[in-house]
C-alpha cells in the first residue's frame, strides 16, 4: 500500500497525539484510583521529588537532563514538554541530591575527576565542595563521605563520625589503628526526636553500619550482627606477658565493641584471635570472659532507614531476600524476613505507624509491602518490567509519591501516586 506524503504526516501526527496522551494519562486498570501513573515527555535520569524553586508549597520532579543540567517540572504540570534548568554544571553532568528552602546540594561528575570520585557541591546554609564516594540527603541534612570517613552536615551540625579502633601489638610496641569500612552506597539518613539516625554500607565487612547522633552523644554499630559471650581459655605467645585467645566465631575486630573481664590491655590480631597482656602472672585468672560482636551476617549494598520518632527500622537485603530490623537497644535488633522475592532497588517509609518498603522483585516489577494486621502484605505497583535506577519516594499524608527511571530506547521518568490506605484495604 502506498501512502502519500501528506497522509503520512497526518498519521505520524496522530500517532504522536496518541503517544503523548498515553504518556501523561493516569492508569487506572484494576487498581482504580489507588495508583496513578504518569510518564514525563522529557527524558532524564536520577529523578527526585522536592519543593519547587520559588514555590515551596508545590512539589516538583528534579532530574538530570540529556545535556547534563538538572531540570525540574511541577507534579501538577508534568505534561509540559520543556523543563527549566535548576542547576547548570561547569562541565560534565550534575545529579540532584537536595533542593530545599535552605540547602541546594548536587553531585557533579566531571570527566577530569572520575578517578577521584564524585564532587558534592552544596549551597545555602551549608557550603561544601568535596569529593565523595557516597552521599544522601533528607530533611535538610546531608550524609556523605569517602572510603575512609562518614560525615554529616546540617544547618546546626557539621561533624565526622569517628571510626572504631583496634589495638595492634608487636614484640616492640603497641599501637592503635582505625578500622575503616570502605564506605560506599547504599546510605540513608533520617531526623527524629531522638536525633540524627543513618546507615552506610561497609564494603570491607559487607555490613550496614548504623549511627545515632544526639546532642551530647554518638553511638555506632552494625545492623543485625549477633553478640557472643565466652569463657575463653588462652595460650602464651612468643612475647613476654602477652597471651592469646582464639574465638569460636569471626569477630568485628574493634576494642570499642568488645569487652573482656578482667579488663587487661587487649586487641585483635585478626577476626578470630585476641591478645591481652599482664605484668604479673600471679593475677592471671584461669579463664577470660569475653563479649564480642560476630560478623557472620553478610548484606548486599541495598538498604533504607525509617523512623517514626520512637521506633527505628532498617530494611536490608542479603542473598536470601528482604529483611526488616527494628532497633531495641545497643547491638540488639529484632529481625524479620519479609520476602525472598526481592532484588535491586529499595526505599522505605512509615505509614500510620506501620513500616513499609518499596522494592523491586526478582521478576523486575516494582512492589510495595506494609505490615498489616501482623503480616506482611505485598502489592505490585508497576507490572512493567523495571529496568532503571534511582527509586525515590516522597510521603504526603496518605498519598505516596514515587519517581523512578524506566530504561527503554531512552531513559524515561515515570511518576506514580499511590494511596496506601486504599491499596491495602482489600
Amino acid at each position: 500500500m502506498c501512502i502519500s506524503g501528506k497522509n503520512r504526516n497526518m498519521i505520524l501526527l496522530l500517532l504522536l497525539f496518541i503517544l503523548a496522551y498515553q504518556s501523561c494519562a493516569k492508569t487506572t486498570n484494576d487498581q482504580d484510583t489507588k495508583i496513578r501513573f504518569y510518564t514525563l515527555r522529557t527524558s532524564g535520569l536520577y529523578p527526585k521529588i522536592f519543593s519547587c524553586i520559588g514555590k515551596k508549597e508545590a512539589l516538583c520532579i528534579y532530574f538530570t537532563a540529556e545535556d547534563g543540567t538538572i531540570r525540574f517540572t511541577p507534579l501538577e504540570r508534568i505534561e509540559l514538554e520543556e523543563a527549566p534548568p535548576a542547576f547548570v554544571p561547569d562541565k560534565g553532568l550534575a545529579i540532584p541530591l537536595m533542593f530545599s528552602e535552605k540547602i541546594t546540594a548536587v553531585i557533579q561528575i566531571s570527566q577530569d575527576h572520575m578517578a577521584l570520585g564524585y564532587r558534592l557541591i552544596s549551597g545555602g546554609t551549608i557550603n561544601l565542595s568535596e569529593f565523595v564516594s557516597f552521599a544522601s540527603a533528607k530533611n535538610d541534612v546531608l550524609l556523605f563521605g569517602d572510603n575512609t570517613y562518614i560525615k554529616i552536615a546540617s544547618e546546626n551540625t557539621q561533624m565526622q563520625i569517628p571510626n572504631d579502633k583496634n589495638n595492634i601489638i608487636t614484640d616492640k610496641e603497641q599501637k592503635t589503628i582505625e578500622i575503616t569500612g570502605n564506605w560506599m552506597p547504599c546510605s540513608d539518613i533520617v531526623i527524629t526526636k531522638k536525633g540524627i539516625e543513618g546507615i552506610v554500607f561497609s564494603n570491607t565487612f559487607s555490613g550496614i553500619r548504623y549511627f545515632l547522633v544526639q546532642s551530647n552523644s554518638l553511638s555506632t554499630e552494625f545492623v543485625g550482627w549477633r553478640t557472643f559471650q565466652e569463657d575463653a581459655t588462652y595460650t602464651e605467645s612468643k612475647i613476654p606477658y602477652v597471651f592469646l585467645i582464639t574465638l569460636s566465631e569471626e569477630a568485628y575486630p574493634s576494642v570499642d565493641s568488645t569487652d573482656i573481664n578482667p579488663l587487661f590491655p587487649f586487641g585483635f590480631i585478626d577476626t578470630k584471635n585476641v591478645w591481652f597482656s599482664i605484668q604479673r602472672y600471679d593475677i592471671l585468672p584461669p579463664r577470660i570472659k569475653i563479649r564480642y560482636v560476630g560478623t557472620s551476617r553478610k548484606f548486599e549494598p541495598i538498604c533504607s532507614i525509617s523512623s517514626d520518632g520512637s521506633k527505628t527500622f532498617v530494611f536490608a537485603e542479603d542473598k536470601t531476600g528482604l529483611y526488616i530490623f527494628q532497633r531495641k537497644s545497643r547491638w540488639e535488633w529484632v529481625e524479620e524476613k519479609i520476602t525472598d522475592n526481592s532484588y535491586g532497588y529499595l526505599n522505605s517509609f512509615i505509614f500510620n505507624g506501620t513500616p513499609c518498603a518499596i522494592f523491586t522483585g526478582k521478576d523486575n516489577t516494582l512492589k510495595v509491602t506494609c505490615k498489616i494486621s501482623g503480616a506482611w502484605k505485598i502489592k505490585t505497583i508497576d507490572p512493567d518490567e523495571f529496568s532503571g535506577i534511582n527509586l525515590y519516594t516522597f510521603q504526603e499524608n496518605s498519598r505516596l509519591h514515587i519517581v523512578y527511571n524506566l530504561i527503554r530506547s531512552k531513559p524515561l521518568i515515570r511518576y506514580a501516586q499511590i494511596y496506601i490506605d486504599s491499596l491495602f484495604s482489600e
